[in-house]
């Protein structure tokens, strides 16, 4: 069998300028020119637009399928309901309408409902109630308890006012109590501060005076020094004569009563009865 002819695809429906290769359009070859260039995007401009229409109509198709569906999912839903509800409840409405024939606003709430459902419902309410009754019932009770508790504290001060100087509350006995307290410590405080004060003065007096008793001490010091200086000189100067007088102390006690008294004679006068002291010394000796 002979090939079947080939005949080259016009550049428009060409599968290389598809929606899928958009993105190698851009190929750049140096042997393109410029007009070669320009058919091209000519091309992809026509094939863009052509794409923009399509979706388009795409677009709206579509939007008018999806609204055709709604409808029909829509009855199909209301439909179902409708039987749903006429199965599983029946003749409840009319019923429940008959129970609560007082009660419209119950009508309302539980004709759709089974009686079952509608009888738990009603129970649990109620349950609800009477929590809420009996919390606001000890709540109540709380409040006439406080209540009282205020009229008896209203009743005393009353009392107080209309009595009050018969005798003496307890409040009053204690505010006398701390307003003496709090007096003795003012006086106290004032005490303090005067002889803070005056310890401040005297304190400020002898630094004032101790700026002129420096000296005078530091004068009174050195002459302590010269003064001990000179005492220790007088004993060094009078050890010798010390020892001297030791020496002839020593020497007086081992002499004669008759020398001694001679010698205390010339000590007392020593220009009388020299001659006599002579013989007296000669005769002795």
């Amino acid at each position: 069998m002979a090939p079947k002819p080939v005949h080259p695809r016009a550049v428009r429906t060409h599968g290389f300028f598809g929606v899928s290769f958009v993105r190698q359009h851009m190929v750049i070859d140096d042997r393109w020119t410029p007009t070669s260039l320009t058919e091209q995007f000519k091309g992809m401009a026509d094939l863009l637009s052509k794409r923009l229409v399509f979706k388009k109509l795409e677009a709206a198709a579509n939007h008018k399928r999806y609204i055709r569906e709604n409808r029909n999912l829509k009855r199909q839903c209301r439909d179902g309901r409708t039987k749903l509800s006429n199965v599983l409840y029946g003749d409840n409405t009319k019923k429940i309408r008959n129970f609560l024939i007082n009660h419209k606003d119950m009508q309302r709430l539980y004709q759709k409902m089974p009686v079952e459902l509608v009888v738990d419902n009603i129970n649990q309410r109620t349950f609800v109630m009477r929590k809420e009754r009996d919390r606001l019932k000890f709540r109540l009770d709380q409040l006439k308890n406080v209540y009282k508790e205020k009229l008896l504290e209203r009743a005393v001060l009353q009392n107080r006012i209309k009595y009050e100087n018969e005798f003496v509350l307890e409040e009053e006995l204690k505010s006398r109590v701390f307003r003496k307290k709090i007096e003795n410590s003012n006086v106290r405080l004032k005490a303090i501060k005067t002889i803070n004060g005056t310890y401040r003065k005297m304190i400020q007096v002898l630094r004032h005076d101790g700026i002129f008793y420096e000296p005078i001490l530091r004068s009174l010091s050195q002459d302590i020094e010269d003064q001990s200086n000179f005492i220790k000189h007088i004993l060094h100067l009078g050890m010798p004569a010390i020892a001297k007088f030791k020496e002839l102390s020593e020497e007086y006690r081992f002499v004669p009563l008759s020398k001694q008294n001679c010698f205390l004679t010339l000590a007392i006068c020593p220009n009388s009865n020299v001659c006599s002291c002579k013989s007296l010394r000669t005769t002795t000796d």
